[in-house]
């Protein structure tokens, strides 16, 4: 008996199912998102975030910071970069999608979309004698045409020191910079003489330890800077990078016109000690300006500013001279807790002999004056000063505002009204901190009133 096979439904639907992926899949193939068509138009071009890239002022032999760039696609379709590039030997080198190279080929940028390149200039001591140039492009080649973008660097040629200990004289002719990787300590048998216009970068917590001698002298045309090695803008007032000037027991240290910037604290002097600074500039420091814990310290024509802590904080034991300063404490962007000035008297660590003329000590707080004048041992002689303080101390002017130009702005020089000008009888320095001549009478604080800079 003859019977009618039964169709194998399974092998249909197998059938139907596979035909469906077929045209589907041709589909895709012929239908692709926009943005993802590759455009082989000539007349393409990209867009980017910078007409140029250009470092400023970097330090030779040391990766400084990076630039950013962003490359736009604004055409209709996805553009294929044949190769990215800068020059080999050009100190430039460029960050792409992960990988950090010179030579970048198939990258691709959809439609609409963007890429991030980040830019980083390493240049070295031989590229160029003097001042360190560097000039080059970022080449995108890309539908048989070429876009450049320009690069340019320069930067200050440093001899880089690491662990170095100076056991002789030596002497940092005018002009040279040099940078600290770590620690740079003069011996007791040690002499640095470090001549103006020097500059001396220091890298995060290096330091600078003085047990032998020191003598740095700039001028008012050549100020010797020291500083963090951070070029960055935002780091331009944010202190602790690096730990400071150390003086130990024995350093015998003479420095004038000289900018110590943005450390823990500007100068530490140690018991035994002798420091002869005159005419300097201690701003930004996480701590104190100056820290002394006894030995010899003769200040004059000094600014401090914008120390975290007290602009200067002095223990027993000492011999203390300050004339003609001017310390400005304010709390712009922080909060402070301890005073301008402060003189900590501990019983026991012997006598302590404080003079204070001429000074200027002003701040954010109600009380910028800590002494201890009671204290057994202790030797003071001050006249002539203008503090905000309650200390009562004859000869003094107290709490009245001396009127600087611009404290936000960290300009310390007086205004023509300010209650520091013109009261003292007879100045005890011929100049001010600017080597400006002092006139007489004179003012008080660190800078002389000028009526032509109004």
């Amino acid at each position: 008996m003859y019977s009618t096979p039964k169709p194998c439904f399974g092998r249909i639907k197998a059938t139907l199912l596979w035909l469906l992926l077929l045209f589907t899949g041709l589909g895709l193939s012929h239908c692709k998102p926009a943005e993802t068509l590759r455009l082989q138009d000539p007349s393409a071009s990209l867009r980017f975030s910078e007409e140029a890239i250009v470092f400023d002022t970097l330090l030779t032999s040391l990766r400084n910071p990076a630039k950013r760039l962003m490359v736009y696609n604004p055409n209709p379709g996805a553009l294929l970069i044949d190769q990215i590039s800068v020059g080999a030997q050009s100190g430039f080198s460029l960050l792409v999608r992960g990988r950090r190279g010179q030579v970048f080929e198939q990258v691709e940028i959809l439609r609409g979309d963007s890429l991030l390149i980040v830019v980083e200039a390493q240049l070295t001591n031989g590229m160029m004698p003097g001042t360190v140039l560097a000039f080059d492009s970022i080449v995108f080649n890309y539908n048989q045409r070429q876009q450049n973008l320009k690069l340019l660097a320069w930067a200050i040629p440093v001899t880089t020191l690491s662990g170095e200990v100076i056991r002789e004289a030596r002497t940092w002719p005018k002009g040279s910079n040099f940078l600290i990787m770590d620690s740079l300590r003069i011996a007791p048998e040690g002499h640095l003489t470090i001549a103006d216009s020097v500059r001396v970068f220091f890298f995060n917590q290096a330091s600078l330890l003085v047990e032998g001698q020191l003598t740095a002298l700039g001028s008012p045309q050549g100020r010797i800077r020291m500083e963090g090695v951070r070029r960055e803008p935002a780091f331009q007032s944010r202190p602790g990078q690096w730990q400071g000037i150390r003086l130990r027991a024995g350093a015998i240290v003479r420095l004038q016109a000289v900018d110590i910037l943005r450390a823990n604290t500007g100068i530490s002097l140690a018991h035994g000690a002798t420091a002869q600074l005159t005419q300097l500039q201690l701003q930004h420091h996480t701590h104190h300006g100056i820290a002394a814990t006894g030995g010899v310290l003769s200040l004059s024509n000094t600014l401090i500013s914008d120390c975290y802590s007290a602009g200067i904080s002095l223990q027993a034991g000492g011999n203390y001279e300050l004339i003609h300063n001017t310390i400005a404490c304010f709390e712009f962007d922080f909060v402070r807790t301890s005073p301008a000035l402060g003189l900590i008297l501990v019983e026991g660590q012997g006598n302590t002999t404080l003079t204070l003329q001429h000074n200027l000590i002003w701040g954010s707080r109600n009380e910028e004056l800590r002494l201890s004048t009671q204290a057994t041992g202790l030797q003071l002689v001050a006249e002539g000063n203008l503090w905000r303080s309650n200390t009562v101390i004859g000869g003094n002017i107290q709490n009245q505002n001396p009127l600087f130009v611009n404290p936000s702005g960290r300009d310390f020089r007086l205004k023509p009204e300010s209650p520091a000008v013109g009261v003292v009888a007879s100045p005890r320095l011929p100049v001010d901190l600017r080597g400006l001549p002092r006139l007489s009478p004179t003012d008080i604080g660190a800078y002389q009133y000028k009526p032509e800079e109004e």
